[in-house]
C-alpha cells in the first residue's frame, strides 16, 4: 500500500531522502510530513480503509507500522517508526479524515531522520524498507453469503515478515476478535469468545499452492481477496 500511496503522489523520489546528509534529513523532515499529509490515497486504497473504518465502528484505534527490517539481530527498530492512537469519535468524515491523516503520518516516518540514522549506523540503508499485510482473503460462510449470526470469519493471511513482526499480527488479530466477538453478541445474542479464525500463508505457500493457499485462485469456492478496493 505504501508503494502505491508514494506512486500516486509522484513521490518515489523521496527513496533517494536518506542518502542526504542526516542534518539536513532533520531540518527538512516537517517539510516531507506536511507533502506526506497533504497527499491524496488511490481511489482504491481510499474505498478499502473508508470500508474499514465502517467495520471497526467508532471503537479507539492505533495505527502502527511494522518493518521487514525489525528484530534483525543488532537491529531491534523498537521506537524508531510513528505509532498513533486516536480516538475514532465524531461524525464518519471527521473519523475518516483522522485515520488517513495518521496513515499519512506513519508512512512519512519511515522517511524521518531517526530511522535512517538508525539503519546507516547498521549498514541497512541501502535495504529497501517495507511494511504492512501482503493480502487478506476471506473463505467459508462468510465468502459464499451462507454465514449464520453464530458463525466465524474465516481469513487467510498472505504474510511476509519477521516471526516477531508474525507475533504482534496474532496479537493484533486475536484483540480485534475479541471485539468482534464481543460487537457480535450486542447485535445477535450468540456469545462466542472469538470471532476470526485466522490462517497465515506465505510466498512459498502461494508459489507451491499447499494448504489453505490453495484456495486462492481454485476453480471451485475460491477465497476472495479483500485487497483494499477489490471485490
Amino acid at each position: 500500500m505504501l508503494l502505491l500511496f508514494l506512486a500516486y503522489n509522484n513521490l518515489d523520489d523521496v527513496y533517494n531522502w536518506k542518502y542526504l546528509d542526516i542534518d539536513q534529513i532533520r531540518e527538512e523532515y516537517p517539510h516531507i510530513l506536511q507533502v506526506f499529509k497533504s497527499s491524496r490515497f488511490p481511489p482504491d486504497i481510499l474505498q478499502g480503509i473508508s470500508n474499514a473504518l465502517d467495520d471497526f465502528g467508532d471503537s479507539p484505534l492505533i495505527v502502527r507500522s511494522s518493518s521487514l527490517l525489525e528484530d534483525r539481530m543488532g537491529a531491534a527498530f523498537s521506537g524508531k517508526y510513528k505509532s498513533l492512537f486516536l480516538a475514532n469519535q465524531g461524525d464518519r468524515a471527521r473519523r475518516l479524515a483522522a485515520l488517513l491523516d495518521a496513515l499519512a503520518e506513519v508512512y512519512a516516518s519511515i522517511f524521518s531522520p531517526d530511522p535512517i540514522q538508525y539503519r546507516a549506523e547498521r549498514g541497512l540503508l541501502d535495504q529497501h524498507e517495507e511494511m504492512g499485510i501482503i493480502d487478506v482473503y476471506v473463505i467459508g460462510s462468510t465468502r459464499s453469503g451462507t454465514a449464520g449470526p453464530d458463525a466465524d470469519i474465516d481469513l487467510i493471511v498472505h504474510f511476509r515478515g519477521t516471526p516477531a513482526m508474525k507475533h504482534e499480527l496474532e496479537l493484533w488479530f486475536e484483540g480485534w476478535s475479541l471485539a468482534l466477538a464481543e460487537m457480535n453478541y450486542l447485535r445477535t445474542g450468540y456469545k462466542r469468545k472469538t470471532l476470526l479464525d485466522i490462517r497465515f500463508i506465505t510466498n512459498e505457500d502461494i508459489s507451491r499452492q499447499t494448504g489453505f493457499a490453495a484456495k486462492i485462485g481454485a476453480a471451485t469456492d475460491p477465497a476472495r481477496c479483500l485487497t483494499f478496493g477489490q471485490s
